[in-house]
């Protein structure tokens, strides 16, 4: 029998496991569930304040360096706004999933399987969060040409902003995906697991 299996044993109810180990259980899974409400707040809080930021600074250069031929109109701004359409949609996205995952484990007095089953949903958002971040790192990627090519044709930008838009970023970019691979594989793939079967356990 290997250490996983020991570990199953224990957990089951079968093993009828003395009040004082339940409670241990408890307390060390609510902690974790707190940690990551923590963590997702200051998260989506980090990408708001960004976003409003990079808003408000867009909207002021598209705003005061429109002129003549050059003024603001959808066929040479539609890139950019739709690349700013997208980066809001997903943590609006993110919050709505959030919200329904928080209402769908409230309980009063959660027991040890509601907690564990809570965790699970967590890890199974978190898993949602990281595809919907990669995905929208693709279309970044993909929109990117066309975002320097209408801020340069509309002389809203100049030969600057090639390094940044073609080097830099695009290197970020996979150093993030890569990052958020490695965490996906390595830490939500086997706590998902992990959790499944201490949930098999406790029904």
């Amino acid at each position: 029998m290997n250490y996983a299996d020991i570990e199953s044993l224990w957990q089951s109810p079968a093993n009828q496991l003395p009040p004082e180990k339940l409670a241990h259980h408890q307390k060390r899974f609510l902690a974790d569930l707190r940690k990551k409400h923590r963590g997702f707040l200051l998260f989506i809080s980090s990408v708001i304040v960004t976003l409003t930021l990079i808003t408000g600074r867009l909207v002021y250069v598209f705003l005061t360096r429109s002129s003549g031929e050059n003024d603001l109109s959808l066929p040479n701004t539609w890139a950019s706004f739709l690349l700013l359409t997208l980066t809001w949609i997903a943590p609006l996205v993110l919050i709505l999933h959030y919200r329904r995952h928080r209402k769908k484990t409230a309980v009063d007095h959660p027991t040890l399987r509601d907690t564990v089953a809570a965790l699970l949903s967590e890890n199974r958002l978190s898993r949602f969060r990281l595809k919907l971040i990669a995905s929208l790192h693709g279309l970044l990627l993909v929109l990117l040409p066309a975002v320097v090519w209408q801020l340069r044709s509309s002389g809203r930008a100049g030969d600057e902003i090639v390094f940044p838009a073609f080097v830099l970023w695009p290197a970020i970019s996979a150093c993030i995906l890569l990052i958020m691979f490695w965490h996906y594989q390595k830490r939500l793939r086997p706590r998902q697991r992990q959790l499944e079967s201490l949930l098999k356990n406790y029904e």
